[in-house]
């Protein structure tokens, strides 16, 4: 590698890149992809009349409201289950106010119990019938109760109508990871951290078995294309998860540090506004503090102090991809392991074809680079020293020499000064950058 090729200059790599030179790299990794596709459906599923409401006053008044609609096993069990949590609710009460409430004088304001597990909306101050059809939303003693004159099974019909557009064999369930994932199923289940814009509509994740690159690339494809011809629409609290596995994937030989820097996780959530990698956020933040505290009196120093560096970013790294909520993080266990990528999505529906393979086929090169030492080594040291912020150490060491020489020979400097080359026998701001360059490749590259 030559010193000239290790610039220290912010870099895009990721728009530089080329999508068919992403693409030839990613095709020889022999990868499986999975995807987590979350959308807002249009369900169809429509009341006929919602002019009844139940009473929220009392509980034999609100139960009996459900009995037309539902078998008369469904409906004894609403009864039980509703009784329990009401129970539970008065204890709870009498736990939190002792001075208000005893269990002789429990709480019975049905109402308000109501209100507290989110079934009547704040604003109109009637029963949501949402809360109902809606399994995944309300508390198991209202799962399964259907509302008087409302159409049930839309994840049903969609699953089905799902199964002919992808071709493929598809799951559902009425509750958020209902079912049991099989590696070869579609699944289709509802997803409550989903908006919608009216109440027709519904937030559904689509998830997809773990396919070959180009096989999961055509699903997509066919995913897009029936969404846009029955209207279906992504927003910001969409997400476009890929999960990811290479042959031979495990935690102990992948170099987390440098599958983060390659994958540009952090160029794409900026591009799509999504929330910052706080691994990346707080490693820099680290960085900039170990960073002052070197002694820029001696270059010689710089390697030791990268080597512990190095150490505690792998440290770090190891724990952070671990965390359930890392933007990319270490999925699975034993042998069955992989890679999550949770930056890409919003509103992807409509982003370009283009950009979203792209990143595919980035986040898969980074996937296959990071298991092997020698792969894309130089990218990952130019990589290396903008994280580091290589250009301006190098120019607060060569002011600190500068001071020092200044100290021991105040004329000479002077000299330097005034002069328009650099003679006074100490490194310039390039020679630094070339010896810090060589060092950071040094140690994070060389094993």
């Amino acid at each position: 590698m030559k010193i000239q090729d290790l610039s220290p200059k912010p870099l895009r790599e990721f728009q530089k890149v080329s999508v068919k030179k992403l693409q030839s790299q990613a095709s020889t990794a022999n990868a499986r992809v999975g995807m987590e596709m979350e959308l807002v459906v249009k369900n169809g599923q429509r009341p006929k009349d919602l002019s009844a409401s139940p009473s929220t006053d009392s509980m034999d008044e609100f139960v009996e409201f459900f009995r037309s609609s539902n078998s008369p096993k469904r409906f004894e069990r609403l009864k039980r289950r509703l009784i329990s949590a009401f129970v539970g609710w008065q204890k709870k009460m009498i736990r939190d106010y002792p001075g208000k409430y005893s269990r002789s004088n429990p709480p019975n304001n049905f109402h308000a119990f109501l209100k507290s597990r989110g079934v009547i909306r704040l604003k109109t101050g009637k029963v949501d019938w949402r809360f109902f059809i809606n399994p995944w939303d309300p508390p198991y003693w209202a799962e399964d109760i259907q509302w008087p004159g409302v159409e049930q099974g839309g994840i049903e019909n969609i699953a089905a109508e799902f199964q002919k557009v992808i071709g493929r064999p598809v799951k559902y369930s009425e509750r958020y990871h209902g079912v049991k994932r099989d590696g070869n199923s579609y699944i289709v289940e509802p997803d409550s951290s989903i908006d919608y814009n009216n109440q027709y509509d519904e937030g559904l994740e689509f998830i997809s078995p773990p396919l070959p690159l180009a096989e999961i690339l055509k699903d997509l494809h066919k995913v897009r294309a029936w969404c846009k011809q029955r209207g279906n629409y992504t927003n910001t609290s969409t997400g476009l998860h890929m999960n990811i596995s290479v042959p031979g994937f495990s935690r102990k030989q992948v170099d987390y540090l440098k599958l983060l820097l390659l994958s540009d996780d952090h160029e794409i959530q900026r591009q799509l506004r999504r929330m910052s990698n706080e691994y990346l956020e707080n490693s820099l933040k680290m960085m900039k503090q170990e960073i002052r505290s070197i002694d820029t009196r001696s270059i010689l120093t710089f390697k030791t102090f990268l080597e512990q560096v190095r150490k505690q970013l792998t440290a770090k790294a190891d724990s952070v991809f671990r965390e359930h909520n890392a933007t990319v993080g270490l999925r699975g266990s034993g042998d069955n392991q992989w890679v999550e990528f949770r930056s890409p999505g919003g509103d992807w529906l409509n982003l370009d074809d283009k950009w979203i393979e792209k990143t595919l086929y980035n986040y898969v090169v980074a996937m296959n680079a990071a298991m092997d030492p020698d792969s894309h080594k130089q990218e990952y040291v130019k990589k290396l020293l903008n994280f580091l912020n290589i250009s301006q150490i190098s120019q607060e060491l060569h002011q600190d020499l500068k001071n020092q020489a200044r100290a021991r020979n105040p004329k000479k400097i002077q000299e330097l000064d005034t002069n328009s080359t650099e003679s006074a026998g100490e490194p310039t701001v390039d020679e630094i950058t070339q010896m810090l360059a060589q060092q950071v490749a040094q140690v994070f590259t060389d094993k």
